[in-house]
């Protein structure tokens, strides 16, 4: 993986034979991560580059094969909404708080230093760098995360005849339509242009630009236009997919890493020799929780977690018969956590594969902060969950997920008691204080959760996004921009 400033300014030379397709993506791991196992897909079939556009945090998470290009290096209103997002256990709480004091908060926090429509969407030249960018002849295509900020990217391709794959990771929309306040959501961010027809926040286009574009073809209208694909386990949209779903919309399923491979191949020997896995291998028979909660929750303390982490880790710490692993950062808990860094119950990890961690035979139980990626994963591997939700999406999928016989419960991080952690665990790991294995409660989660697994790979997301995509390079191939 490499930045290629050369065409930051549009001005690059790129190799023209193979072609370019162009990932304009968000950075957290539910918006990035699969996205990669469709960019492989493309390179091994047309040899083609591969570039993505994204916040500056995620070059991280671009493979080897691709180049990246940021279009902002400021993180601050990402991690402002993060936060903030995160105050309250349920989503009408919290968009009438950000509703009366996202202002304040923001001059409180940011004074006159942010504008939050470039600090999310991007800087002026490099928004116009890459709408120019988008416009070169090599472009094959253009993979747009249509859930984000960068949702103009996908427009703009189609107004100048450019084939673009517009991909949802979130069914948030849909979610929060069913549930009457989508509409009040996008009002607390009046600052960004909303785009029609009920999809998502999108950036503005850049003011006083210096040129004006012209189609790549001669009528854009005759390039084909795949449907909107959903990224997502069908049955979690089930309530609201017959109303809601706007024309033009389908639910593709959720994506994995193909081959059934558990571990990314450059991480597998580090992950084989790790002390992870070794701890995870010491005690056979003896069931492993699992808790991690997001990649978007960096500080527990800025999002009014601390506490709460206290009482879940001490609530599964306190329960014979299990251990836990954990990818909490221990330095923001209280002082009773550091006491135990030599406890073998309990293992703090500051990386974990999150696919071979779930595969493992070891892990039992998933409490989980309920983004997509997570709930996708443990569905695969069969793995029962107890959903605790953040914002977003998360607030909607943890009730659906019990509803569906995925998850043995949905709690609040807000009131969190220890025996509500100690009640929802004993469901789907038994009681090992009598010896009881719930069998009732529990064969019957193991049964679903495994006809639910068997239902996620047979949608085959990533075949699908992989047909759409061909299709639309193809069409490139065969009908080339009429201009350089």
């Amino acid at each position: 993986m490499m930045s290629d400033e050369s065409v930051v300014d549009g001005d690059g030379d790129r190799p023209p034979a193979a072609g370019t397709c162009v990932f304009v993506i968000a950075q957290d791991i539910g918006h990035f991560g699969y996205t990669v196992h469709l960019a492989k897909a493309l390179h091994a079939a047309y040899g083609c580059n591969i570039e993505y556009w994204s916040h500056a945090s995620a070059e991280k998470q671009c493979p080897e094969f691709a180049t990246f290009h940021s279009l902002t290096d400021d993180q601050r209103m990402i991690s402002f909404y993060c936060r903030h997002a995160s105050r309250f256990s349920s989503d009408e709480e919290n968009i009438a708080f950000f509703s009366a004091s996202i202002n304040a908060l923001m001059q409180q926090e940011f004074g006159d230093t942010l504008d939050p429509t470039v600090n999310m969407a991007g800087e002026a030249p490099r928004v116009l760098a890459l709408k120019r960018r988008l416009l070169r002849p090599d472009v094959l295509l253009c993979v747009n995360d249509l859930c984000h900020v960068f949702a103009w990217a996908g427009a703009h391709c189609e107004t100048y005849g450019v084939p673009v794959l517009n991909l949802c990771p979130s069914q948030h929309q849909l979610q929060r339509t069913a549930a009457e306040c989508w509409d009040a959501w996008q009002t607390i961010f009046g600052n960004l242009k909303p785009l029609s027809d009920r999809s998502e926040l999108t950036a503005p286009v850049v003011v006083d630009e210096p040129e004006r574009f012209v189609p790549v073809r001669a009528d854009p209208t005759l390039v084909p236009r795949a449907p909107a694909l959903y990224i997502t386990y069908a049955p979690l949209v089930a309530p609201h997919a017959a109303i809601l779903i706007p024309a033009g919309r389908e639910v593709a399923g959720p994506v994995y890493m193909p081959a059934a491979e558990v571990v990314a191949q450059q991480q597998r020997q580090g992950w084989e020799e790790s002390s992870l896995c070794s701890w995870l291998n010491e005690a056979p028979g003896v069931p492993v929780v699992y808790v991690s909660l997001g990649s978007m929750v960096r500080s527990l303390a800025g999002c009014g977690c601390a506490g709460f982490v206290d009482i879940l880790l001490g609530a599964l710490l306190s329960r014979p018969g299990c251990r836990v692993l954990t990818t909490i950062n221990q330095e923001e808990l209280s002082e009773m956590f550091p006491r135990r860094q030599s406890d073998s119950k309990i293992y703090f990890s500051s990386w974990a594969p999150q696919l071979a961690v779930l595969a493992h035979p070891a892990v039992r139980l998933f409490v989980t902060h309920g983004g997509a990626n997570s709930v996708h994963e443990s569905i695969l591997y069969a793995v029962p969950m107890i959903v605790i939700p953040f914002f977003d999406d998360q607030r909607y999928n943890g009730p659906r997920l019990v509803e569906l016989g995925l998850a043995v419960a949905c709690l609040a991080k807000d009131g969190l008691t220890a025996d509500q952690v100690v009640a929802a665990v004993t469901l789907a790991l038994g009681d090992e204080s009598t010896g009881s294995e719930c069998a009732d409660t529990t064969s019957c989660l193991q049964a679903c959760l495994v006809a639910a697994s068997t239902a996620a790979v047979a949608q085959d997301g990533l075949g699908r996004l992989v047909k759409e995509a061909c299709d639309l390079c193809n069409f490139s191939i065969a009908n080339p921009p009429y201009h350089d």
